[in-house]
């Protein structure tokens, strides 16, 4: 999906009918969000608008209530679009640096959104720090802060000379069609899924080194990279739990408590903290178990030749 040009475009207004009034001039649509302290929160249930723009009435309802929101555009399949997030001057160095077309870009508190159109052979999901340290994705299901949207003291806001109208959003560069494109067939690769399992309460010395190491590896991440860092031990600490392998609220209260020495990031972490934990709780994870392997008919049979290179449980 292509934005027109045009030499009159100007930034979008604030207040939730002026933005809205902009994407749907664009061919986009958007629903009410509440952004401040406690995070990027829809004020309404959003996720049928991933694949279908609002009604009349909904709209009229949301002007009403919501006057002085602010407003996401889902990003997916349906609106044509998705968003590279780059959350830092490091993380937009690095995308310059691969080269990136001329697009809308919308600037936000510590780096910008990048827009391209949404490839038609390939499905692009949301990520978080796959692509590049602080390079995040906003793709299929997914959602996207539109200018105009206040944040604090702070207005998403669009660079100079990006604005919807001004340029036309681009697609994406070859580079990164290649990499959606290998994690597309990774996606495809079939196993044996493993099924979420329940904490049995004991935490085994496997499990305990994982959590120790990750959480020792969060508590030095530097500024620019703490929500990267933070988004991957999450999501494989509740691979853990999802395992059964460690108790889901006890990971989330870590975690918590290594992200709330970050002040000014916490609105943010306690949403990549929710959202991550969730996706790898999906995916579970569990501790290898070697199979066994016997020289011998009579190598179960304690004092009888032969070898047992099964499990011992050394975690007591």
């Amino acid at each position: 999906m292509s934005a027109a040009l045009s030499i009159s475009a100007r930034p979008a207004p604030r207040g939730f009918q002026g933005i809205l009034d902009h994407v749907n001039k664009h061919h986009l649509w958007c629903f009410p969000l509440d952004c401040g302290a406690a995070g990027k929160l829809p004020l309404v249930k959003w996720k049928e608008f991933q694949d279908r723009p609002p009604s009349p009435a909904e709209v009229a309802d949301w002007c009403r209530r919501f006057p002085d929101a602010g407003a996401a555009i889902p990003t997916g399949p349906a609106t044509g679009i998705f968003v590279v997030d780059a959350d830092s001057a490091e993380a937009i160095e690095w995308l310059e640096l691969r080269g990136v077309p001329v697009t809308v870009l919308v600037r936000t508190r510590k780096g910008l959104h990048y827009y391209f159109q949404y490839p038609l052979a390939i499905r692009v999901n949301n990520s978080a720090g796959a692509l590049a340290l602080g390079v995040d994705i906003r793709g299929a299901g997914g959602m996207a802060v539109a200018a105009g949207t206040r944040n604090g003291d702070f207005t998403y806001h669009y660079e100079s000379g990006h604005a919807l109208g001004e340029v036309a959003i681009a697609y994406s560069p070859n580079w990164l069609i290649e990499w959606l494109s290998q994690q597309e067939s990774k996606r495809q690769v079939t196993a044996q899924p493993i099924r979420p399992q329940e904490f049995d309460g004991r935490l085994r010395a496997w499990a305990r080194k994982i959590i120790g190491d990750e959480l020792a590896e969060l508590a030095t991440a530097g500024e620019g990279c703490r929500n990267d860092r933070l988004s991957r031990a999450a999501f494989k600490l509740g691979q853990l739990a999802g395992g059964g392998e460690a108790d889901i609220s006890e990971l989330r209260a870590a975690l918590h408590e290594v992200a709330d020495s970050w002040p000014d990031e916490r609105a943010k972490s306690d949403d990549t903290i929710a959202r991550c934990l969730e996706a790898g709780f999906a995916h579970p994870r569990q501790r290898p178990r070697p199979p066994f392997k016997r020289h011998s008919p009579w190598a179960h049979t304690p004092g009888l030749a032969g070898e047992y290179d099964g499990e011992v449980d050394l975690d007591g």
